[in-house]
């Protein structure tokens, strides 16, 4: 199992839901599957999906970006909204916000 996902998150108790806009630059999140199987430890701060190495490398190679949001509110949000690394916040002025990569721990 890879233990690189990260989740993000501010509230009173647990809560799982945020994986985008990661997922959409082929980080771990994007290799997620239905019926993939996720074990989250509150108590050690982890998220692991039961994949080996092996199927994580293959569904890395052949994995493709989503096409680009064209039209809408959607596009609007997704040409604002920085990462959750900092924050998942919107801006309508030209910031430049970090990117993470893939890499990123």
């Amino acid at each position: 199992m890879r233990k690189a996902l990260r989740l993000d998150l501010i509230n009173r108790g647990i809560c799982i839901g945020h994986a985008s806009p990661e997922a959409a630059l082929g980080g771990p999140w994007s290799l997620i599957q239905d019926s993939d199987i996720i074990d989250i430890d509150a108590n050690r701060s982890t998220v692991e999906v039961r994949l080996s190495d092996r199927e994580l490398d293959e569904r890395q190679r052949r994995w493709q970006a989503p096409p680009a949001v064209r039209g809408g509110l959607l596009e609007k949000y997704s040409n604002t909204v920085g990462t959750a690394r900092y924050g998942a916040v919107t801006h309508t002025s030209a910031v430049e916000w970090p990117k993470d990569s893939p890499e990123d721990p």
